[in-house]
């Protein structure tokens, strides 16, 4: 049994390692000429040479915003949300929705990505979700919670279906070790 907890240790550690390098190579944290290739980004104008989906950041009201940054947080951050709402753990569980929440403001200065709104999608599709998980886990309601925790996963969902990223699926995992995506 000793054995088999070690190598869980080990086995934890590695998946938070791997984690947190693909973070930092996503959101450029990485100074290695190699992180800077392999960075995608998101262009403010889409043109004909350039690929759908194929630049990492957007046009903005302040300035350009790495999506991929903010998506990375959104999927760690929600998958954590879950977790703490299963084990009922309000201030943990307001804790990582307001994480959420302010990745939601970021999103909402995005104009547009290829020519696709994704600050007013977002706006539309995602921000009531919030609102409502954040209703539940106010008054500790923990079955209302998992269902609103559902429905915040399903409009993640829809956001991406109805921004052409329908490839990128979330769901609702609650096993610390995986991923919560459907590959």
């Amino acid at each position: 049994m000793q054995m088999f907890q070690s190598s869980l240790s080990r086995n934890i550690g590695i998946a938070s390692l791997i984690t947190m390098g693909a973070y930092m190579v996503a959101c450029g944290s990485a100074n290695s000429a190699s992180s800077e290739k392999t960075s995608q980004s998101i262009s403010t104008a889409p043109n004909a040479t350039t690929a759908p989906h194929s630049e990492n950041k957007a046009a903005s009201d302040d300035s350009e915003i790495e999506l991929i940054g903010l998506m990375i947080k959104n999927q760690r951050f929600s998958q954590k949300l879950l977790l703490a709402i299963n084990g009922k753990n309000a201030k943990l569980a307001e804790f990582y929705l307001h994480e959420l929440e302010e990745s939601a403001e970021e999103l909402l200065k995005v104009k547009e990505h290829d020519g696709l709104p994704i600050g007013t999608t977002a706006q539309k599709i995602l921000i009531p979700a919030i609102e409502q998980l954040d209703k539940s886990i106010d008054s500790k309601n923990w079955v209302s919670a998992k269902d609103d925790y559902i429905m915040l996963i399903d409009s993640c969902n829809r956001c991406h279906s109805a921004l052409e990223y329908e490839f990128i699926k979330i769901t609702a995992t609650a096993d610390p070790l995986l991923f919560n995506q459907e590959f």
